[in-house]
């Protein structure tokens, strides 16, 4: 009889565990829906709507603000669309590339686009890793970058990679012009983006056309297969008038 009691009670135990953990599990879903949902409508950038482009017009939102197109109906934009596209790059894992041209405003026409260079970066000849230390120039190569790509960027091991934090402390120098203080180097040793081409007093007043496109990758793996993914290319292109 006392063991029968105690396998009652050893079963109602694990009933109350199940039920417990149910409920945790279905908290922790419904917490995460609801900070999903929080996100999606306090990103501006959500609302953005994509227009077909019809020559010779623009277009309105309802707020009264408006957007230009190039003739191939590309948008017209400035900084206050490009700042909030970079600082999501990595979280979206886009690709985002600055080139410049000289624009035609009467015809709504650019010359070929050349690269926007952002900074440059020195990687390790052998592991092509980035380098910020004394390592003799003879073993790296200087590269120069126009694109912010946190999968390249990862590749390369840039110091600013390891977190979201380090991610916009990085992107505010770029911005503002500033030093970037490395992590690992306990602040003495920085990368200076004074006078950058994306410092924001310098661009403040820029145009830029807007090119968004994807790409179609795939990853290779002889156990689980290949993997398919879409990579979204974002390119804006400053215009010389």
């Amino acid at each position: 009889m006392e063991n029968a009691v105690r396998a009652l009670e050893m079963a109602f135990a694990v009933l109350i565990f199940v039920i417990a953990l149910t409920v945790t599990i279905t908290s922790f879903s419904t917490a995460k829906r609801t900070s999903d949902f929080v996100i999606q409508h306090s990103d501006e950038t959500a609302y953005y709507n994509y227009i077909d482009y019809t020559e010779g017009v623009g277009y309105t939102f309802p707020d009264g603000s408006t957007y230009t197109y190039d003739s191939q109906g590309n948008r017209i934009v400035g900084l206050e669309t490009i700042i909030p596209t970079v600082y999501k790059y990595s979280k979206e894992r886009d690709r985002v590339e600055f080139y410049e041209a000289n624009y035609n405003e009467e015809e709504g026409t650019y010359s070929t686009p050349k690269e926007l260079i952002i900074y440059t970066t020195r990687l390790n000849k052998n592991s092509g890793k980035a380098v910020y230390n004394n390592s003799s120039i003879l073993d790296t190569e200087k590269i120069n970058v126009y694109y912010f790509d946190i999968a390249i960027e990862m590749e390369r091991s840039e110091p600013w990679v390891a977190s979201t934090t380090e991610i916009k402390k990085h992107l505010d120098s770029i911005f503002n012009g500033s030093n970037y203080y490395l992590p690992q180097y306990l602040g003495n040793v920085f990368i200076s983006y004074q006078n950058n081409n994306l410092q924001m007093k310098n661009i403040s007043n820029m145009k830029f056309i807007e090119k968004i496109g994807r790409i179609t990758e795939v990853e290779e793996d002889e156990i689980i297969g290949n993997k398919t993914t879409t990579k979204t290319i974002i390119q804006y292109i400053l215009l010389h008038y």
